[in-house]
């Protein structure tokens, strides 16, 4: 059931807790002295493909896409997955601070859309702070959390083929290596274990986060979570 206009809006409003804990990553996206470069053989056979800069941008209006989607349907899994994207970035910015990594880049040459594009890709992110990568632990976390909420098989495929070729999109454009995409993958999926667990929004504080941000949209609303 899709609640009132006021809930939906108050659970978006916590979406920008996203662009706000991103700011620490312009403070780690530089180069330091222990910077590492850990491409594998594998690396050296996928080839650079600049149409994938498509998926790469798409990215962002994917996992704001699945936010808003479960903000007006699933309050549970909208705070789920919001809170799955905050920590697992966090815990990405600690791993970025202790060990940061590198990739090295082709250089994009000649007009067209696509290396536009690309270029602007690479001039607006250094090639920096890529273990684990944020694309895919976001695109992987969207993923679980609408697939678990949806049953149509329709819309789980739309889902899935775009968690794939996002994470595809990492790799031929040469923003990060495999070793990347692997560690981005599987703290998204520990981090879907924690924040699924019914027992957390079972509890007597996310009950009361949920009325308090919803006592002034109707006195006669069930201030329950969906």
């Amino acid at each position: 059931m899709f609640l009132k206009y006021k809930q939906v809006l108050i659970r978006i409003s916590f979406m920008f807790i996203i662009p706000l804990i991103s700011l620490i990553h312009i403070y780690l996206n530089v180069y330091r002295d222990n910077t590492k470069e850990i491409a594998t053989p594998l690396d050296a056979i996928i080839p650079f493909v600049g149409a994938f800069v498509v998926p790469y941008i798409y990215w962002f209006l994917f996992v704001f896409v699945g936010l808003f989607y479960l903000a007006v349907t699933d309050g549970k899994k909208y705070y789920g997955l919001l809170s799955s994207i905050v920590t697992g970035m966090l815990i990405s910015f600690i791993i970025f601070y202790f060990f940061p990594t590198t990739v090295t880049r082709p250089e994009v040459v000649g007009g067209g859309l696509l290396n536009y594009a690309m270029r602007a890709v690479y001039g607006s992110d250094n090639p920096y702070n890529c273990f684990p990568s944020i694309h895919v632990l976001n695109a992987t976390l969207v993923t679980l959390f609408l697939m678990s909420k949806e049953k149509s098989f329709q819309f789980n495929i739309w889902a899935l083929m775009s968690c794939v070729i996002i994470n595809l999109s990492t790799l031929f454009t040469k923003q990060h290596v495999v070793l990347d995409v692997v560690s981005g993958m599987t703290l998204s999926i520990i981090m879907y274990i924690v924040w699924s667990n019914e027992k957390i929004w079972a509890s007597k504080w996310f009950t009361a986060i949920e009325e308090n941000v919803t006592a002034d949209s109707s006195t006669s609303d069930n201030p329950k979570i969906s």
